[in-house]
């Protein structure tokens, strides 16, 4: 018998309504997009380049000399030379043409409902890379059904500034599971990251749709394969748009909720 609801997204909002009877305020909950956000100009220059020119599984001295050589001879061929010589270890670990081509990229915990094997089954469909970053029940299964491509790597669980290498260079974040938010793909947004998304759930309160992500219909690998080579807003453009979940704005709408009710009680 509470007194208020207050609930994560308008999907939430209407389970609420259709099984308590109940109406209730949505108020998103907390990301840390501050911590995401100075990745997007990053995204920005390497979008704004012809193609990304990385030797990473070369010693430091070695890239910036092979950086320098084709730069000189080859002007569409840019990627800035302190970019290259500080490219991550964890970047390293990734095939060369996983940074030249680009990857689909997913964290989470790796649980059957969560449904990654569509993410799976679709990349290998369109022979694209996938980066899947996460362990859980489903991990040895996913290992399994990736087996036979050699276009699918996987990582444990990983630190945010981690993560936030691998967005740098990700085509899009895929959101394929029906849940009442999703903490990581407004990360991914965050960084400038477009994420594609089924559409259902919590998704909806963040995606605008041919912008900063896309949706696909059905929970189906073909559903989600039509939505995988798609354009959208720059970089910047789509950090913007995850703003409204940052962790400042949580606290500023759980005060003002609890000091309308404390002004209504009073009056």
């Amino acid at each position: 018998r509470p007194d208020y609801y207050l609930t994560i997204s308008d999907f939430a909002q209407q389970e609420i309504k259709q099984f308590y009877e109940r109406e209730s305020t949505i108020i998103y909950p907390p990301v840390a997009v501050e911590n995401f956000q100075p990745v997007a100009p990053y995204r920005e220059t390497i979008q704004s380049n012809c193609q990304i020119l990385s030797q990473h599984n070369l010693n430091k001295k070695q890239t910036k000399i092979k950086l320098e050589n084709n730069i000189k001879h080859n002007k569409s061929q840019i990627i800035s030379e302190k970019s290259a010589r500080e490219l991550p270890e964890i970047l390293q670990k990734l095939p060369e043409s996983f940074l030249t081509q680009g990857f689909y990229l997913n964290f989470s915990r790796q649980v059957n409902w969560k449904r990654l094997d569509l993410i799976l089954a679709a990349c290998k469909k369109l022979k694209l890379n996938l980066v899947l970053i996460g362990n859980g029940a489903a991990h040895e299964s996913l290992i399994n059904q990736a087996a036979d491509s050699k276009r699918v790597v996987f990582f444990d669980v990983l630190p945010q500034s981690d993560l936030k290498e691998f967005v740098k260079y990700a085509k899009a974040f895929v959101f394929p599971s029906n849940e009442p938010f999703g903490i990581a793909p407004v990360e991914a947004l965050a960084s400038g990251c477009p994420v594609i998304a089924l559409k259902q759930g919590g998704a909806m309160d963040y995606i605008q749709d041919g912008k900063n992500g896309l949706f696909f219909e059905e929970q189906s690998v073909d559903s989600l394969a039509q939505t995988l080579i798609n354009s959208f807003l720059s970089p910047q453009e789509i950090s913007a748009t995850a703003t409204k979940f940052s962790t400042e704005n949580f606290h500023r709408k759980i005060r003002q909720f609890v000091e309308k009710v404390l002004k209504t009680q009073k009056t």
